[in-house]
């Protein structure tokens, strides 16, 4: 004879609906939080880099002072990584690189050249990296430049999607939460008439 009856049981699952909407909403509402708080710091290093003039420079030798440093590097490897499940699974697109000085450093890819930049460019290319204020931001091999996530634009666009982000997992939480008080009602009827 089983410990836990059927009735227990159905109440137990409905309880992981209201599990699963309280994790959801509170990553809603971090990421609600998180937006705002880095924007200004974001937005101010956007700014810099779009009006600094070695920012907006080609990954040429000779560049203007300021901000942005670019620096001589080999392409150690690209690579496509998948993540999630089923047949439209994401990918991030990644580059390894080696600079002059001997640091090694693996960036993710951003906009639409991230998909050519990692089938075209062969292991072993020299390349040219620019750094903004120590992250790699701009790569440049075998003719093809691609922009890096730690770029400052990116950052300043990803804080502006945030907090619409944020509201649409506190939305979804919403859902599970009726689901889960539906089931709830559905398990206390059908315990009733056992």
């Amino acid at each position: 004879m089983p410990l836990i009856g059927p009735a227990t049981t159905r109440r137990m699952n409905t309880g992981g609906y209201f599990v699963f909407a309280l994790l959801l909403g509170a990553v809603g509402v971090g990421f609600i939080w998180a937006g705002p708080a880095s924007a200004p710091s974001d937005n101010a290093a956007a700014a810099v880099f779009a009006s600094d003039p070695s920012c907006a420079a080609s990954l040429g030798r000779d560049i203007p002072t300021g901000q942005c440093r670019t620096f001589d590097a080999t392409v150690l490897g690209t690579e496509l990584r998948y993540h999630g499940i089923g047949r439209t699974r994401a990918h991030d697109d990644v580059v390894s690189v080696k600079l002059s000085d001997g640091t090694i450093h693996e960036n993710d890819l951003a906009g639409g050249d991230a998909d050519l930049f990692v089938y075209e460019v062969k292991s072993g290319s020299p390349a040219r990296v620019q750094q903004f204020r120590g992250d790699i931001v701009r790569i440049l091999a075998d003719g093809l430049t691609a922009e890096t996530m730690s770029a400052p634009d990116l950052s300043a666009q990803a804080d502006s999607e945030m907090p619409w982000a944020g509201a649409v997992l506190i939305a979804v939480a919403l859902v599970f939460v009726f689901f889960g008080v539906r089931a709830a009602r559905r398990s206390e009827s059908v315990a009733g008439t056992q």
